[in-house]
Formats: structure tokens, C-alpha cells, sequence
């Protein structure tokens, strides 16, 4: 599953790949500061997946299952191939 990316809000655009930001399908990766990117109601194996950037970066990820975090700027994660639940997924920093 490839998540389809859009940004909610007009502001400065981080460059999260710049940042170091790596995508793990099997557990956060060691030396890193990873979040676990999930869907509680998509019964796919989603539980060890994580997006991780360097211990260093001053990114502090957040992820959201039930829509943007409110005072971050946050990217929506979509799947629209997926009957269950991404539509309401942010990745947010």
C-alpha cells in the first residue's frame, strides 16, 4: 500500500525527505526516532509500521488515526483503495 500524500494547510513546506525521514514496514529502525503509523480499524498488518528520522532532526512526528492534529501543520495519508478507515490519517509534525 502506497499512501496517497496531500498537505491541510498552506504554510512553509518542511522538507521531510531532507530531514532524513525513512518509511518501515517491519518495526521502528534502530538509532532512530520513530512513530508507528497506524489504523486500528484495518485489519492489514499496519501494527509495525513506522516513520523514523535521525535521533538528531528536530522533527517531532505525530501520527493521527482520527484527522489532523490540531496546531501542527500536518500531511493526510489517504488510500483510497482501502475500505478501511485512511481517509482521516495525518502524518504531523
Amino acid at each position: 500500500m502506497h499512501p496517497e500524500v496531500r498537505r491541510t494547510r498552506c504554510h512553509p513546506v518542511v522538507s521531510l525527505l531532507a530531514e532524513g525521514l525513512r518509511f518501515s514496514s517491519v518495526g521502528p529502525i534502530s538509532g532512530m526516532k520513530c512513530t508507528l503509523v497506524n489504523e486500528p480499524s484495518d485489519p492489514n498488518t499496519w501494527n509495525d509500521n513506522d516513520v523514523c528520522v535521525p535521533s538528531t532532526s528536530t522533527l517531532n512526528l505525530q501520527w493521527s488515526y482520527l484527522g489532523p492534529i490540531a496546531g501542527k501543520t500536518c500531511v493526510q495519508w489517504n488510500e483510497p483503495s482501502d475500505p478501511h478507515g485512511w481517509h482521516d490519517n495525518y502524518l504531523c509534525y
